[in-house]
């Protein structure tokens, strides 16, 4: 059901491997979605797809977005690849501790080049998935 919300809003497809976190408002409407997939011994991708206008990734939400991959799957590191265009998801990403790791040229369905992104474990620990931020987080989400 997420990974259809996101694919009828993003207007691509994901992998078979893919799995969703997320996030709905007090009426229990979907508004936002991080999808990871591409899975392997070392890295997933990560997609994140919200409502326009919506403000609903916020740093409770992105603490349990991050020990998806890092704690339940113990991946060293997440990739993410975004247009040169979208600038309110590479803020997002920057914001997030992503470092630009290169440029996939017309990489995008339309042509756009695309903005290589990564996040190592390390990092997301350090800024994210501290035991104090954890505890925090737990008192808005359930932690499953």
């Amino acid at each position: 059901m997420m990974i259809d919300w996101a694919r009828d809003r993003l207007g691509v497809g994901f992998r078979d491997d893919a799995r969703a976190i997320g996030c709905r408002d007090d009426d229990g409407e979907l508004v936002g979605v991080v999808i990871y997939d591409t899975f392997s011994s070392t890295f997933c991708h990560v997609h994140i797809v919200g409502s326009p206008g919506r403000r609903w990734f916020t740093r409770d939400f992105l603490v349990h977005a991050m020990m998806y991959p890092f704690r339940t799957c113990a991946l060293p590191r997440v990739s993410a690849l975004i247009s040169e265009h979208n600038e309110a998801a590479l803020a997002l990403a920057y914001k997030a501790g992503f470092v630009e790791e290169g440029l996939m040229r017309r990489g995008g369905s339309d042509g756009d080049d695309l903005v290589l992104l990564g996040l190592l474990r390390d990092d997301a620990e350090a800024l994210w998935l501290s035991a104090k931020m954890i505890e925090r987080s737990a008192r808005r989400f359930a932690i499953l």
